[in-house]
C-alpha cells in the first residue's frame, strides 16, 4: 500500500466529543477548545516492510507548553492520521510546512 507524494493535512477547530477512528471508542483530551489534525494519505506503518515509523507516545503532555494542555491520536486508520490537540483557550494559530529534510514533508502548528 505504498502511496506517492505528501499528504495532505488540514486543521481545524472541533468541539468533540471524540473517538478512535478504528474502534469508535471514546477519547478524552484535556482542554477546553481542540484543534484537530487530520493527514491522508499517512500512517505511522511502512507496510512495505512491515516497520512502524511513528514509535512514540499516543498521549502528550506537554508541561512547558503555552495554551497546549494536551496532544491525543485518535487515530492511525485506513490512510488518515488523527491528532487532536487540547488547548486552554481558542487561540489563532498558523500552519508552517517545509520539506527538511529533502524529500520529507513536514509541518507545525503554530499557536499564537
Amino acid at each position: 500500500m505504498k502511496t506517492a507524494g505528501t499528504p495532505s493535512c488540514g486543521v481545524a477547530y472541533d468541539n468533540g466529543p471524540f473517538t478512535s477512528d478504528a474502534t469508535g471508542a471514546p477519547v478524552t483530551v484535556r482542554g477546553a477548545a481542540y484543534l484537530v489534525v487530520r493527514c491522508s494519505p499517512a500512517s505511522g506503518h511502512d507496510f512495505e516492510s512491515g516497520r512502524t515509523t511513528y514509535t512514540g507516545p499516543k498521549r502528550i503532555d506537554p508541561s512547558d507548553a503555552h495554551h497546549v494542555q494536551e496532544l491525543v491520536e485518535t487515530g492511525d486508520f485506513e490512510g488518515v492520521v488523527t491528532w487532536v490537540v487540547g488547548l486552554d483557550t481558542r487561540q489563532p494559530f498558523q500552519v508552517a510546512t517545509t520539506t527538511i529534510p529533502p524529500g520529507v514533508a513536514t509541518f507545525a502548528v503554530v499557536i499564537s
